[in-house]
């Protein structure tokens, strides 16, 4: 496994990883008494397949793969918001209140993101000032 982290993440390894993994979920439901562990090993699969594509954007023009939209996994584009969004509300100088920090992910951002995660952002956003107010 190590071996196939330090490699180069190219598309032909990446559908390689991706057919590994559903042929252990399938396996998972044959081997009932070993399904848990399976099954943590599928989670950890998908957090490593996840994590690369969160350099995506929406609009195709990012790395490793040039996904485009809905081709980037669900969980790469919320890591991908998240990431962005922490990085400019961080605490330290610089620190932009929360309102800011997403003004930059809509306006200066266009085309990276998905739309439908940066507005469950906001969404999620306005249910934290509503809370604290």
């Amino acid at each position: 496994m190590r071996d196939y982290l330090i490699k180069p993440f190219t598309r032909e390894r990446f559908l390689e990883a991706l057919a590994r993994s559903v042929a252990e979920h399938e396996a998972r439901a044959s081997a009932a008494p070993h399904a848990d562990r399976l099954s943590r090993l599928a989670v950890r699969m998908a957090v490593a397949l996840t994590l690369p594509l969160a350099q995506e954007r929406f609009d195709g023009t990012g790395f490793p793969l040039g996904l485009h939209g809905s081709d980037i996994p669900l969980g790469a584009r919320i890591i991908a918001v998240a990431d962005a969004y922490d990085s400019l509300s961080a605490t330290g100088a610089g620190m932009l209140t929360p309102s800011e920090a997403f003004g930059i992910l809509i306006g200066q951002q266009a085309g990276r993101f998905d739309p439908a995660v940066l507005e469950a952002l906001r969404e999620a956003e306005r249910g934290l000032q509503s809370t604290a107010a």
